[in-house]
């Protein structure tokens, strides 16, 4: 399961833990969580 992009990341689930992706699909924090939010900074 993937969601929208912000700040160039994406969540993105592989079985049943979470991880961020970028906008070229590579994993930039591996799939390790159990739960994630939208990546946001104080900028947005």
């Amino acid at each position: 399961m993937i969601h929208d992009f912000h700040n160039g990341l994406c969540r993105a689930r592989v079985d049943k833990l979470w991880g961020y992706i970028d906008r070229t699909g590579k994993y930039v924090i591996i799939p390790k969580y159990n739960n994630v939010e939208d990546f946001f900074t104080l900028d947005e």
